[in-house]
Formats: structure tokens, C-alpha cells, sequence
């Protein structure tokens, strides 16, 4: 398992307990808790933001993401190239 979110009632536990109980599975077990800042917390490629009733989820993008593409007839290796047929 390489990834884990969790939501929780912050009434009936905390992110210490839930960090000290996964823990407490295996020793070897490497657990690190990224928590939310103001409101929003990035997952992956997800910034998810909490409101009152419900969660929004949209793209994260990196503050360095300049949203630039190699041209494909440069010099580069292929696979690093963006190609329309590589959308689905």
C-alpha cells in the first residue's frame, strides 16, 4: 500500500491516535501525516478543501507547474513528449 486519506470525526479521535494506532500495526510500517492547512490538504494530485457539509476536490498543481509541453519535434526522448494521442 503506497497511499492512504482518511477522513475522521475530529469528536471521537485526533490524527495522533489514528497515526499511533497505524503504528502499532508493524514496526516496519513508515507512517508520515500531512495535515490540512487552512482547510485544504494536497493528495496526491488533489487539493482537496474541506467546507462545512461537504468537500471540493480539484487538480493540484505545484507552485514551480508552468503548464509548458516539450515541443515534439525537439530533441528530447519521445516518452518525455506530450502527444495528443497520449489522452484518453
Amino acid at each position: 500500500m503506497d497511499d492512504i486519506f482518511i477522513l475522521y470525526n475530529q469528536n471521537k479521535t485526533n490524527e495522533q491516535q489514528i497515526f499511533n494506532n497505524i503504528n502499532k500495526i508493524n514496526k516496519h510500517l513508515q507512517t508520515k501525516i500531512n495535515s490540512e492547512v487552512d482547510d485544504n490538504i494536497q493528495f496526491l494530485d488533489l487539493t482537496i478543501h474541506k467546507k462545512k457539509h461537504h468537500i471540493t476536490i480539484n487538480i493540484y498543481r505545484k507552485p514551480t507547474e508552468t503548464d509548458t509541453t516539450i515541443n515534439y519535434h525537439s530533441n528530447h526522448p519521445l516518452n518525455k513528449k506530450w502527444r495528443h494521442t497520449d489522452i484518453t
